[in-house]
């Protein structure tokens, strides 16, 4: 086995390439080497052999199944082939649906992993099962946006929003509040589940990162409501109507609305124009968006204020 070889092989149906993307982009950030075929193949190599070559190199195959899995010719063979290489096989449900009997017979003894309930816990255990055959190395960071995903999803992107939240969250949401003074907000939080994580600090954190939690805890539509509400607030400015601003712009992506997803970037960055992270995550949309000059732009101003970008 190849020492330096991606750990985790992807299995998916190209009709759920995205999807795939964005778990691997999630496994990566936790410190896992991936591969996935769509990505990984070098140009002008066969790519079939490319596929039997990684799968031999890998430790684990990670199975994205969904209704178009059940129609996969592709799936199957990779499956039989990593049978044959007595490698463990995760399948990991995207959609509430069943494998066919084509399928069912090979897929009858694993565990599976549903990502469409929980997207966090769901990744949690994804990630302590490959670390069981596959330790991962060190994280990466990277920020983990849903990338292009199809206009009409084939499931409720629950999977999507739950990761946009954590994403922002865990990427330093609150260092917007720190770089200035703290804006205080007096208007009541918008409506959302009573059940809210406590914010780094403790209970001294102000109330607008407080409503901010609570604004991303909501989904996507009661978000986009939450922050527009405190966006409407002209004494709501600086660090933290930008934070507002980011939040609403992730809303926006996992509803597939990219348009209004970059104004809001547009707005935040005129506002923390030395913000980093801010050009990053402008130049994923811009690359959904398949602006790539913009997007190269922006990743490249990112590293230049200092933002770690990972590779795409």
């Amino acid at each position: 086995m190849d020492a330096g070889a991606p750990a985790v092989f992807f299995s998916f149906s190209s009709k759920d390439q995205k999807i795939a993307e964005t778990i691997c982009a999630a496994l990566e950030a936790r410190g896992f080497s991936c591969w996935l075929a769509t990505r990984d193949v070098k140009p002008g190599a066969n790519y079939q052999s490319s596929i039997v070559r990684a799968i031999k190199a890998a430790k684990v195959l990670v199975l994205v199944f969904s209704a178009n899995t059940n129609q996969s010719d592709e799936i199957k063979k990779e499956l039989s082939l990593a049978s044959r290489q007595r490698m463990p096989v995760i399948p990991v449900r995207v959609e509430d649906v069943l494998p066919d009997e084509g399928l069912s017979y090979e897929l009858a003894t694993r565990q599976w992993i549903d990502l469409f309930a929980d997207w966090e816990t769901a990744m949690s255990r994804l990630a302590e099962q490959i670390s069981l055959v596959a330790p991962p190395g060190a994280p990466t960071g990277a920020i983990v946006l849903p990338p292009a995903l199809p206009a009409k999803p084939p499931f409720a992107p629950m999977w999507a929003i739950g990761a946009v939240a954590a994403l922002v969250l865990a990427a330093g949401a609150y260092l917007y509040l720190g770089s200035g003074p703290s804006q205080r907000v007096d208007h009541p939080a918008p409506q959302t589940p009573t059940s809210t994580p406590t914010a780094p600090g403790g209970p001294s954190q102000p109330d607008s990162v407080k409503q901010m939690l609570r604004c991303m805890q909501a989904d996507a539509d009661k978000a986009i409501m939450g922050c527009t509400l405190n966006l409407n607030d002209a004494s709501i400015t600086g660090a933290t109507r930008a934070g507002y601003l980011k939040f609403r712009a992730s809303a926006y992506v996992t509803k597939f609305d990219y348009d209004r997803a970059l104004a809001d970037y547009d707005a935040a960055i005129t506002i923390m124009p030395k913000d980093g992270q801010l050009y990053y995550l402008r130049s994923t949309v811009k690359r959904v968006k398949g602006d790539l000059t913009g997007a190269d732009a922006d990743a490249t101003r990112a590293k230049e204020l200092g933002y770690a970008v990972p590779p795409h």
